[in-house]
């Protein structure tokens, strides 16, 4: 009996070892990104190199609460402060860049609907957005922004948000700037690195599961539970990889809540076994 306790527990130790090794080896591969921040609303971008560089944009964009517009309809009204209990808003950035480049501005879409405008025409929409809850429709997603410089350098980008779902959302979202083929390689980097955590936490789920069933212990059903959840709380790998393109959001909405809900219910069972 002891022989094959230690046994199992080899195979855990390695298990857990490769998991860490993964980690180790994808963790750094996204992280490496030029700081760039706006003030006021505007992005002063025109020093900067986006032939190798990825920018991580800082600072605040222009918040315009409870107003959907661009362009001359912002100019005309009031800008306030952030406030993520505001059901619906305008965020707007300036960016001052070098003429003629093709840029991506890359992040995930605001909490629980948006729509992006570049000088003034619409580029995408994740859900609808509206200012009731009977015009929106909940929806995120990973958002690529594409940009032209033009002439001038000048863009004007405006990302509306609706949020009816929650008392709080509509948040400003972490950005990327780069080129389309630099963001791409980011995007993919950061898609192998959720791959490898949430895909090795659901492993770790079956793998304690099949010890459940053979040592006949119900800690190690608690366990795989545990695991299970943890490796879906990453909304990159539940939303982006494991549910189809036209998922049925309130479903998945109620499921992230219900596995949010369980996780310290199975701990605390998992302690008390």
């Amino acid at each position: 009996m002891k022989n094959k306790r230690m046994r199992y527990i080899s195979i855990t130790a390695a298990i857990l070892l490769v998991f860490v090794l993964l980690m180790l080896l994808f963790s750094n591969r996204s992280g490496d990104f030029s700081a760039m921040e706006a003030q006021d609303g505007v992005l002063d971008a025109t020093s900067a190199d986006f032939s190798s560089a990825v920018y991580e944009i800082d600072g605040e964009w222009t918040f315009y609460p409870e107003v959907l517009g661009s362009g001359a309809e912002l100019d005309a009204a009031q800008p306030g402060e952030r406030d993520e209990s505001i059901p619906y808003g305008s965020y707007r950035l300036k960016i001052h860049a070098q003429p003629k480049q093709y840029l991506t501005l890359g992040g995930y879409s605001f909490d629980y609907s948006t729509r992006v405008l570049v000088n003034g025409s619409k580029v995408l929409e994740i859900g609808k957005v509206g200012a009731s809850a009977a015009e929106s429709e909940p929806r995120i997603d990973y958002m690529l922004i594409p940009i032209y410089t033009g002439e001038d350098g000048e863009v004007e980008v405006v990302c509306q948000y609706a949020n009816f779902v929650h008392r709080e959302g509509g948040g400003l979202t972490q950005m990327h700037l780069s080129t389309a083929e630099n963001i791409d390689r980011m995007r993919r980097s950061r898609n192998l690195y959720s791959l490898v955590l949430g895909g090795s936490l659901c492993l770790f789920g079956m793998y304690f599961l099949l010890f459940a069933v053979f040592q006949g212990e119900i800690k190690y059903v608690f366990l795989a539970v545990i695991c299970a959840l943890l490796g879906l709380r990453d909304q990159n790998f539940y939303v982006l990889h494991l549910l189809p393109a036209n998922y049925n959001w309130a479903v998945a909405y109620r499921f992230l809540v219900l596995m949010i809900t369980l996780q310290p219910c199975f701990l605390l069972l998992l302690l008390q076994s």
